[in-house]
């Protein structure tokens, strides 16, 4: 495969840009700052495409940097040979993957083939970007570069294999995964040491709340005990106070029934004064009318008998006798007229005092009875406050309500302690399953943990057996790369003494053991990097040989050391179409 021309439509600050290129070393001599370094990687760009987003800080350096200054799309064309073929590739860039496009023209029929995809590089060359740019692509900071999957497989042959399973840094890639993730998965001694003090801890509660549930399950005892006594003693407070609640209502019917018979006593009394009074009061009455109206009568009828008598007397002694005779004679009538009145009147007293009498009986009889009744009275009071005074020697102050209050108090005392009872009971339910969940999450985790830790065991001897297999299959390639490094190493004769572990990692051997390559000066440093690739080469690309770009390779190299290095540059121009860039002209070729 050769380049034949290429054409930059806008890349970076190369605008319009157009190179042809020859046979052999193909030298760009420009002073810095011209786009030599860009015009190497718009050459790989054309093969590998630009970074995709999966290498995030090469995807965003690549694209911001070469993206051409005034912006827009950027891209161009490249024109090589292959199996007498010409075909030109068209690649256009934006700022993402999605928006590159990708064309390859076949140069004879001038129509688009499908030839080769848009990974063309990894098609023609049979190595991926990575490895390109480790072996035939130097640029000003690649450096040494890493030894790869890729590179390994080729100089052990394993690139045979369809599936590359052969590839050891892959194998170890994926155990070493499988180590992280079980490492992660497995469960760490310190996890199973705080689930062991979470159940030290859940005991050592289980233990209190036992201690405390029996302390208050005595206690719950004691109260029963307690309460059953109160019971008994309610019992005989609650006759007692019963018989003085009795009491004291028979107290007060009494009382009533007293005060009932002393308000009759009372009322009979009075009725027996009155009777008294009435009775002397018409006694004396009848008596004294009686004798008053006979003496006025009796006295009445003798004065006008008297004055008739003396009117008789006088007629005879007096001149008008006639007169004093009627006056006589009528005065002695009336005399006998008022003595028959007063003695008709005193009869008829008589008849009325009967009558008195009658009544006098009756008030007597009814007084008699009064007296009877009043006599029944008293004695009902006296018996009456007889059986009261029983009554109060029965009543006695019962604090029935201070007894009730107590055995309230014990109950509700009670029922608060059988809650307390009840919320231990529910908490040790709760821990003892807390517990049993603890220790079933133990004895799952030891398990795994066992098994985890087996299973790492397991995948460090497998990673071990694979590092000794790997290094049994590096010595396959080892020794014939030490001998293309060192034989074109030897050409520049340095006094440095090297060496070439299985991964190609050049190391400075010393008197006191091996140094890495970062201790030499940087002119050696660039003499190892070209040393390496160049071994590589042929070793690498058995498929087609590559394009081989050389961006200011010899720089740092003094003029003894430019000449060599020059020497072997003719010798692979030979076999390789080199693209070598310089800016020195002691470096020119």
């Amino acid at each position: 495969m050769k380049l034949i021309k290429c054409h930059i439509n806008s890349f970076g600050r190369l605008e319009n840009y157009d190179y042809n290129f020859s046979n052999g070393i193909n030298m760009l001599f420009e002073s810095n700052g011209k786009g030599k370094t860009t015009f190497t990687i718009f050459l790989k760009a054309m093969f590998y495409g630009m970074a995709k987003k999966g290498n995030n800080r090469a995807y965003a350096v690549e694209r911001s940097k070469y993206m051409p200054w005034n912006g827009g799309v950027y891209g161009g064309s490249l024109t090589f040979e292959i199996g007498n073929k010409i075909y030109t590739i068209i690649r256009q860039f934006a700022q993402t993957p999605e928006g590159d496009t990708f064309q390859l023209i076949d140069e004879k029929t001038g129509l688009v083939s499908n030839a080769f995809t848009k990974d063309l590089g990894l098609e023609i060359f049979g190595v991926g970007v990575e490895t390109f740019e480790i072996t035939a692509f130097l640029s000003q900071e690649g450096g040494v570069g890493n030894l790869n999957d890729e590179v390994r497989a080729t100089l052990t042959g394993a690139n045979k294999f369809e599936n590359d399973l052969a590839s050891c840094s892959q194998a170890q890639k994926i155990i070493s995964s499988a180590v992280t993730q079980e490492k992660n998965s497995c469960p760490k001694q310190v996890q199973l040491e705080e689930i062991k003090h979470a159940i030290k801890e859940g005991e050592n509660l289980q233990e209190f709340n036992r201690q405390q549930l029996i302390s208050m399950q005595n206690e719950l005892k004691e109260l029963e005990e307690k309460h059953k006594s109160l019971l008994s003693s309610q019992e005989k407070l609650k006759q007692e106070f019963n018989k003085s609640v009795t009491a004291k209502e028979n107290l007060g019917v009494l009382n009533a029934k007293i005060e009932a018979f002393k308000t009759d006593l009372t009322r009979l009394q009075n009725e027996k004064i009155s009777l008294l009074k009435d009775s002397e009061f018409k006694s004396n009455n009848t008596t004294s009318n009686k004798g008053k109206k006979l003496i006025i009568g009796c006295s009445l009828s003798s004065v006008i008998l008297l004055l008739g008598l003396i009117g008789i007397i006088l007629s005879f002694f007096l001149p008008n006798k006639t007169i004093l005779l009627t006056i006589g004679v009528s005065l002695s009538v009336l005399c006998l007229i008022v003595f028959g009145i007063t003695l008709i009147n005193y009869v008829g007293n008589s008849e009325k005092n009967s009558l008195q009498n009658q009544e006098h009986i009756t008030r007597e009889i009814k007084l008699s009875q009064i007296n009877k009744s009043i006599s029944n009275l008293e004695r009902d009071i006296e018996e009456g406050e007889e059986d009261l005074q029983k009554l109060i020697g029965e009543i006695k102050e019962v604090n029935y309500d201070n007894a009730l209050s107590l055995f309230h108090n014990i109950d509700k005392e009670k029922s608060l302690l059988e809650v307390k009872i009840n919320q231990v009971k529910r908490e040790m339910d709760f821990q003892e399953e807390r517990l049993c969940q603890l220790r079933e999450n133990l004895l799952n985790l030891s398990e795994k943990r066992t098994e985890g830790l087996k299973k790492l065991e397991i995948l460090d001897k497998t990673k071990e057996f694979l590092n000794l297999a790997k290094e049994n299959v590096s010595k396959r390639y080892l020794q014939p790369m030490q001998e293309a490094f060192l034989n074109l190493y030897t050409l520049f004769k340095t006094d440095e003494k090297l060496s070439l572990d299985i991964n190609l990692n050049v190391n400075q051997i010393t008197s006191v053991g091996l140094k890495e390559r970062e201790y030499l000066s940087q002119g050696v440093q660039d003499l190892l990097s070209i040393c390496r690739r160049f071994a590589l080469l042929d070793k690498v690309f058995v498929k087609n040989k590559p394009f081989i770009v050389l961006d200011d390779p010899f720089v740092n190299l003094d003029d003894e050391k430019l000449k060599v290095a020059k020497s072997i540059l003719a010798n692979y121009a030979e076999n390789y179409q080199i693209i070598y860039i310089c800016s020195h002209s002691r470096c020119k070729v």
